[in-house]
């Protein structure tokens, strides 16, 4: 097995990791992302009053992202780069470490909208599948 990986934080870095990783799809290679859609420690540890509520926006914002069957592909892919204009984005993720998983994921299954199969809500947080 072969390192493959991305220096840095850039989203089209990792889009393009995962668009690079699409054709094993075809071979029947099973691709996963793992990350965290809520990822401030500080917070976590310490909750602040407006915790749920901030994170909530940010979570509704990336469910859509994730998986609203009416965005086209480009549109997906654009809302991923630009994650961090997204509502409470650095709240949620003051470092994307833990977002970028997803985006890998998504451009390896071509940004066809996913599917939603976790949640929870302390705080809010999601999984997707991207078929």
């Amino acid at each position: 097995a072969e390192y493959m990986g991305v220096k840095g934080l850039d989203p089209r870095a990792h889009i393009a990791l995962g668009c690079a990783l699409a054709p094993l799809r075809d071979e029947g290679v099973l691709v996963v992302g793992s990350g965290y859609s809520f990822h401030n420690m500080e917070v976590f540890f310490n909750p602040a009053a407006d915790l749920h509520a901030r994170a909530a926006k940010f979570d509704a914002w990336l469910v859509d992202t994730a998986t609203n069957p009416n965005l086209d592909p480009a549109e997906r892919e654009a809302r991923l780069v630009g994650w961090a204009k997204a509502p409470e984005a650095r709240f949620c993720h003051p470092r994307e470490e833990h977002l970028l998983p997803l985006h890998v994921a998504c451009a390896c299954a071509g940004f066809a909208a996913g599917s939603l199969v976790y949640s929870e809500q302390d705080p809010h947080s999601s999984a997707f599948l991207f078929a």
